[in-house]
């Protein structure tokens, strides 16, 4: 689970509900929703887990308390049969019948022996398990979730407001202040621009454009040399992928924005090695810290930009 580690994703979700809980009844709460192994016919299951090991039936209190907050994986198991087999296996059951007893079948007949086509291949196929880990920072109401993915984040969502009873807007997702794709567009559009601003720190970033399976790389101090071919790319191409090397309280970071959402992919390039999930997590906190005050301080920037352009 790679939270632990010196390369995570990161959402940051903001609970707007008291949840008057304390850690040892939180975590009584998230056993009722425990990841169970679902019926071979079951194509999604998802539930919460240990933090260090995603095949343990329950959440041990020793590993999920971390001082006043609580550390837990996620995990959620998915079966995917290729649509070509379906239909071939389909098509074939299908040729089966109608040369066997001689009848053309009805669509409501056709659909039931596409059900049980596909309930034949579930039975057969395996599901992948994964796994990311969250912390709840309960004091804050503050949760920390290791994806980029807005599905799993959707997925989650739902089972943790299941899991403590609230209703279907307690939960938001951190945006900074952007509060549409257009603006995080925008946003990534100014930030290449603003490269050599000392003030927002980040001299020498790298930026990242990707189109298709192309990348197109530029760093920092030699930006300029490239700024006709920046021009050009941009008439026909938006940012999509942007990349930004800082420093912050002397440690070393690569982030990498996209302009899809406000969740970020986070390096910490001096990252140390921890013994135990404890120190790790009390050290990524601090580095979300540092992360999050950055995104802050330059998105404020742009916000006050495009306030003084109106």
């Amino acid at each position: 689970m790679s939270f632990l580690k010196n390369k995570f994703s990161l959402s940051i979700l903001r609970i707007n509900e008291d949840i008057n809980l304390t850690q040892r009844e939180a975590i009584l709460k998230l056993e009722s929703s425990i990841f169970k192994d679902p019926s071979p016919l079951v194509e999604f299951a998802d539930g919460f887990v240990d933090v260090s090991d995603m095949f343990i039936p329950f959440i041990p209190q020793e590993n999920a308390i971390i001082l006043n907050g609580l550390v837990c994986g996620y995990r959620f198991d998915k079966k995917s049969i290729p649509s070509t087999l379906l239909k071939k296996v389909f098509k074939d059951k299908i040729k089966e019948i109608q040369d066997k007893e001689g009848v053309t079948l009805s669509r409501e007949e056709k659909k039931t022996i596409k059900e049980d086509c596909k309930k034949s291949l579930l039975s057969k196929v395996l599901a992948k398990p994964k796994a990311v880990t969250w912390f709840w920072d309960m004091p804050n109401n503050i949760i920390y979730l290791n994806t980029d993915s807005p599905k799993v984040l959707s997925n989650f969502e739902k089972l943790f407001r299941s899991t403590f009873e609230l209703p279907e807007s307690s939960l938001e997702l951190e945006n900074y202040g952007l509060n549409n794709k257009e603006t995080i567009s925008d946003f990534l559009e100014w930030i290449w621009k603003e490269t050599e601003d000392t003030s927002l720190g980040i001299i020498n970033q790298k930026i990242t454009f990707k189109l298709d399976i192309n990348e197109f790389n530029f760093k920092g101090p030699h930006l300029t040399e490239f700024m006709e071919e920046i021009d050009n790319f941009k008439k026909s191409k938006r940012v999509k992928n942007l990349s930004l090397n800082f420093t912050s309280n002397k440690h070393e970071y690569l982030i990498t924005l996209s302009n899809k959402n406000t969740m970020i992919n986070v390096e910490i390039l001096d990252a140390v090695k921890h013994e135990n999930v404890e120190t790790a997590i009390l050290d990524n906190l601090d580095h979300i810290e540092n992360i999050t005050k950055y995104l802050n301080k330059i998105i404020q920037k742009f916000l006050d930009t495009k306030k003084g352009e109106k």
